[in-house]
């Protein structure tokens, strides 16, 4: 165990370093075609999503709840020495405010992201990564709503099972300017049945049958949210707002694969911990609230092709 403990380490620190990045590395296949049920290439269609059942919120007065709706589309293709992932996606969140007046309205998010890794021998791989997203409020400036990052970095396979990628990238805020970050991931085949995973938190994967046609997850994630506000207008003028969310979810999902993996559903349930909401405004913070835990439900369909 202690050959591992690099590799642990870095999936502690990976949550506060990648959370709200667009590139979800859990989403993304291994490399190595041998080791994947799937074809060496193949297109994928989703469409999925979930609610925050009302919460108190801290300090404050009412409740906050939520439904959050998405749909995407990815483009995946490898072969014994290169692997190319790319996917659109879109989000709506529709946010309500329960006996108190409202801080924000119903946000929407469009999104592109592209990975790509290159072999260079059998332990180490090169990878690069960019994406780039729309996010605003209703009725906000879209022009004013882009964010992206671009990163470079290294996959090193500790063994046959295991396998680690760290590097950086460079990521925009809407309300802050660029920074550097650091990112690490982790994928580790412990048994034929069980594996544990990380991007912007772990999961901890259970495939019932050995064949991927039935997995049960359990999953501690970071998410995070970026949108532009419109602009709040004063006797000073109009002056530029952005949302910031921050939030720690644990769940329990299942997921069934059918027709020979080309369709899935996939349910979860679990429970949201931390919620905390910014409104910041060119790089200082105006307001924030935090809310009480609450159940968060969530459903989830693909087909691949």
């Amino acid at each position: 165990m202690s050959k591992y403990a690099p590799a642990l380490f870095i999936w502690l620190l990976t949550p506060s370093l990648v959370a709200g990045v667009t590139t979800n590395f859990e989403d993304i296949p291994e490399a190595t075609p041998a080791s994947r049920e799937i074809p060496p290439s193949f297109r994928s269609a989703t469409l999925g999503s979930s609610t925050h059942l009302a919460s108190g919120i801290k300090h404050g007065v009412g409740q906050f709840s939520e439904w959050a709706y998405n749909a995407g589309f990815s483009l995946f293709a490898a072969n014994a020495n290169n692997l190319f992932y790319g996917s659109l996606g879109y989000e709506r969140r529709d946010y309500y405010f329960h006996d108190t007046p409202a801080w924000f309205d119903d946000c929407q998010r469009t999104s592109a992201s592209l990975y790509y890794e290159r072999v260079i021998n059998s332990d180490w791989t090169f990878l690069a990564l960019a994406g780039g997203a729309l996010s605003a409020e209703e009725d906000a400036r879209w022009k004013d709503a882009a964010t992206g990052h671009i990163g470079l970095g290294a996959k090193y396979k500790l063994s046959k099972d295991v396998s680690i990628s760290g590097g950086f990238m460079v990521a925009s805020k809407l309300s802050d300017g660029p920074r550097w970050l650091p990112y690490a991931t982790l994928n580790w085949q412990i048994t034929p049945h069980w594996s544990l995973r990380t991007s912007a938190g772990a999961t901890l994967s259970y495939d019932v049958f050995a064949d991927k046609m039935l997995c049960v997850e359990l999953t501690g994630a970071w998410h995070g949210a970026n949108f532009r506000l419109r602009n709040a207008t004063n006797e000073t003028g109009s002056r530029k707002r952005a949302l910031e969310g921050r939030e720690g979810v644990f769940s329990l999902s299942v997921t069934k694969e059918f027709f020979k993996r080309f369709a899935y559903v996939r349910a979860s349930v679990g429970g949201s911990f931390f919620t905390k909401y910014k409104i910041r405004s060119y790089g200082a913070n105006i307001a924030e609230f935090e809310t009480d835990p609450t159940l968060v439900l969530g459903i989830e369909s693909g087909i691949r092709f």
